[in-house]
């Protein structure tokens, strides 16, 4: 897990101008596996990672992440189960800020094309596109579980596609 970096337990990283791509992991997080740990990351460009959860990033348990004016261009969530074509996060009790960011053609297999929300998670999102995002349920994001808090605020979508929910899918 975690095709280039894992981050796990009171880890802290701070990320600028990074530009990851073609980055692979099997299981979790193309990019970066997060566990516990607190991920911030500024005017970045993450395209064509894959991993079977979370193309970019799989955020887990209690981690705190934030992206701000970040790319997730062509990222894919591979497994015939898989979920979040950039972002898998399923967080306990913790927030995700993603501001001023672009979602472009990400895909998943199953659930959430550019994010799957799980957990009991509170996840904002501000100032963000999404287009030409895809998966089987949620083009642009996939949210399950009870408890889970999601506010998007000045959120631009278009071109988003799924079987069911071209935009989000909730459950």
């Amino acid at each position: 897990s975690g095709g280039a970096l894992y981050l796990g337990g009171s880890a802290t990283m701070l990320m600028n101008e990074i530009t990851a791509t073609s980055n692979t992991a099997k299981n979790h997080g193309g990019f970066v596996y997060s566990l516990e740990a607190t991920l911030t990351m500024y005017n970045s460009t993450l395209s064509e990672n894959t991993a079977g959860f979370g193309g970019v990033a799989y955020l887990y348990t209690s981690a705190t992440s934030s992206f701000y004016n970040t790319v997730f261009k062509q990222n894919a969530s591979t497994d015939s189960t898989g979920n979040g074509g950039a972002l898998f996060i399923y967080t306990s009790g913790t927030e995700t800020i993603i501001h001023s960011c672009t979602f472009d053609k990400n895909t998943s297999k199953n659930y959430g094309g550019a994010m799957n929300i799980s957990g009991v998670s509170d996840v904002k999102v501000y100032n963000t596109t999404a287009t030409g995002n895809s998966a089987k349920y949620g083009g642009f994001t996939y949210e399950t579980k009870a408890g889970t808090v999601v506010l998007f605020s000045g959120v631009t979508v278009s071109g988003n596609t799924a079987t069911n929910g071209p935009i989000i899918y909730g459950n």
